[in-house]
């Protein structure tokens, strides 16, 4: 299983350079509070990983922020942590003439699509977050964004993978989501002999 780094990875500059931060006037923060500093900061998918802020912004230490996603014109005061990751399943490839003697690793990798979507829907009764609660009606999702498997009709798939998206909510750890999704895969994955050694 791999996870948010190595799917972004492929979209890094080679070179990287730290982005400035700017000082700048804000009216309506200068209302409530004239005499405080203010900065602006761009990050793509901030929210997917902390430490990006924090690489970006360095030293600093804010009371507070303001994202400008937009987001219905709605003024959000919170926002979900999120983690990406990825699970890939290896099968037995074999063309369709002998597949019995294969193993389809897009039939395995459901095992592994309801254990998370089971998952899903636990958290969707279980973690309750009132604000999110009152914007969306739910505090946070799974979501199973991709799925590919296999490379060619003829033959039986060999490997099969899947791109998700997990949000948690304030006072939940990216580190505990992590193994949780990682328990999560590894206890469906032993309810199968194939995938026990294979995953």
């Amino acid at each position: 299983m791999k996870g948010c780094d190595e799917m972004q990875a492929k979209n890094k500059p080679q070179k990287v350079v730290r982005p400035k931060v700017k000082r700048v006037c804000c009216p309506l923060l200068r209302k409530l509070k004239p005499d405080i500093e203010r900065y602006i900061q761009d990050l793509i998918q901030a929210q997917d990983d902390s430490s990006k802020m924090r690489w970006a912004l360095g030293d600093y230490r804010a009371d507070a922020m303001i994202c400008t996603e937009p987001h219905n014109l709605n003024l959000t005061i919170s926002h979900v942590g999120v983690n990406y990751f990825r699970v890939r399943v290896q099968g037995k490839i074999s063309h369709a003439a002998l597949a019995h003697l294969g193993v389809n690793a897009i039939g395995k990798m459901y095992l592994i699509y309801q254990a998370l979507i089971d998952l899903d829907e636990k958290r969707g009764r279980e973690v309750r977050f009132p604000l999110y609660e009152k914007g969306s009606g739910r505090s946070c999702h799974l979501s199973i964004g991709t799925m590919k498997g296999g490379d060619w009709p003829s033959n039986v798939a060999g490997s099969a993978e899947m791109e998700c998206r997990i949000g948690y909510i304030p006072g939940e750890k990216m580190v505990d989501i992590k193994k949780l999704v990682e328990r999560t895969v590894q206890e469906a994955s032993e309810k199968d002999p194939w995938l026990k050694e294979h995953l």
